[in-house]
C-alpha cells in the first residue's frame, strides 16, 4: 500500500506512538521518497500492526523498568533506614521482575544484584549469597574484570559455607 509521511506520523500522533517505533525500512522508504519528490511511499499491508507492536512492547518494557527502578529504589532507602530484611526483599524482587521480563533490563537491576550479594554476606546467609552470584554469573554476559571478581567472591563465600 501507498502512503505518504503525514500519514504516517498522523498515525503515531494520534495513537501515542514515539518515531522510534517506525520500522527502519519504512523510514528509508519515505526519506528515499522524499529526496526523490514523491508524496507518497510503498509500505506492505501490515507497517501499522508492526508500529502497533513495536509502541506495545515498548510500553511494556518501560513499565518493566519503572518497576525494576522502584524496587530498587525502594530497597536502597531501606538499606539507609538500615532495614536490611526489607532492603534485601526489595532487592530479590527488582532481580525476580528483571529475570523474569524478555527484555535486557540486566542495568536496570545489576545494582540490586550488588547490593543484594553484599547485604546476604553481612547477614551471613552464605548460601543464599552464593545463589545469586552462580545466578548472574550463569545468567548474564558480564565483562571479564566482573566476572573474575564474582568468580573470586564465590570461591570465598563457599569457604564461608563450608567452615
Amino acid at each position: 500500500m501507498k502512503i505518504s509521511l503525514e500519514e504516517l506520523f498522523a498515525y503515531c500522533e494520534r495513537n501515542g506512538i514515539s518515531v522510534g517505533n517506525i520500522p527502519e525500512d519504512v523510514m528509508c522508504a519515505s526519506t528515499e521518497a522524499m529526496m526523490k519528490g514523491e508524496d507518497k511511499f510503498e509500505v506492505s499491508d501490515n507497517t501499522f500492526a508492526q508500529i502497533d507492536e513495536a509502541h506495545r512492547k515498548d510500553v511494556e518494557r518501560q513499565k518493566l523498568y519503572d518497576d525494576i527502578s522502584a524496587c530498587r529504589l525502594a530497597g536502597m532507602k531501606d538499606e539507609d533506614e538500615n532495614n536490611i530484611d526489607e532492603a534485601i526483599a526489595q532487592y530479590a524482587e527488582a532481580i525476580r521482575i528483571g529475570e523474569a521480563s524478555e527484555f535486557d533490563l540486566l542495568h536496570a537491576y545489576r545494582h540490586a544484584y550488588d547490593r543484594i550479594i553484599i547485604l546476604l554476606s553481612r547477614t551471613h546467609a552464605y548460601a543464599r549469597e552464593a545463589e545469586y552470584i552462580e545466578q548472574l554469573l550463569k545468567w548474564h554476559k558480564l565483562q571479564d574484570s566482573d566476572r573474575t571478581r564474582l568468580e573470586e567472591r564465590l570461591r570465598k563465600t563457599y569457604m564461608k559455607i563450608n567452615k
